[in-house]
C-alpha cells in the first residue's frame, strides 16, 4: 500500500479454474488474487487488512471500520455495501470453505452498514472463531459478483 491507492483485482484467469474443477486449485487462486477484511502474518496474529481496525460491542456484535481510498482494478470503490454483498454470497453457498464446515458461519449472522466504512456483524449467538472466519472472505467487486459470483455453475 505504499504511494497511494491500493488497487483490487477484479477476477482471475478463470479457464485455468475451469479446466481443473478440484476445490483446492481454485482456494489457491482466489487466495493469492483476493484481499480479506483480516489477514495473519508470518506468526499466525491478525493483522488489518481491508479492515483497518474491529471491536466487539458485545459477545455478538463485531464492529469493523475498513480502509479507506481502496479501489478495484476496474475503479469501483470498497465500501460497506460490496463487504455485506460478498458476506451473503459466502453464507448462501452449501460448503464454502474448502476446510470444511467448522469454518462456516452459524445461521442467523446479520450484517449492518453503519455508514460507507463501518458494518456491525450481529452473530446469533457468541462465536470465538469470527475474526479467523472472516479472514477467509474474499472481497470481490461488484462486476465479479455480476459476471461470475462464489459458488456459481460455472465453476
Amino acid at each position: 500500500m505504499k504511494g497511494g491507492e491500493k488497487f483490487l483485482p477484479t477476477c482471475v484467469h478463470f479457464h485455468v479454474a475451469k479446466s481443473n474443477r478440484d476445490r483446492l486449485n481454485f482456494g489457491s487462486i482466489v487466495f493469492n488474487v483476493f484481499e480479506h477484511l483480516i489477514d495473519l502474518d508470518k506468526d499466525g496474529n491478525m493483522v488489518p487488512g481491508l479492515a483497518t481496525s474491529w471491536r466487539w460491542l458485545d459477545e455478538q456484535t463485531l464492529e469493523v471500520h475498513l480502509r479507506q481510498g481502496v479501489k478495484f482494478h476496474n475503479g469501483e470503490v470498497l465500501d460497506a455495501e460490496i463487504v455485506k454483498r460478498n458476506v451473503e454470497e459466502t453464507m448462501h453457498l452449501r460448503d464454502p470453505f474448502v476446510m470444511g464446515q467448522y469454518m462456516n458461519f452459524k445461521p442467523g449472522l446479520r450484517t449492518e452498514i453503519i455508514d460507507p466504512h463501518t458494518l456491525r456483524f450481529h452473530f446469533a449467538e457468541p462465536d470465538g472463531a469470527a475474526l479467523h472466519r472472516l479472514s477467509y472472505i474474499h472481497i470481490a467487486n461488484r462486476q465479479f459478483l455480476r459476471d461470475f459470483g462464489w459458488g456459481g455453475k460455472q465453476w
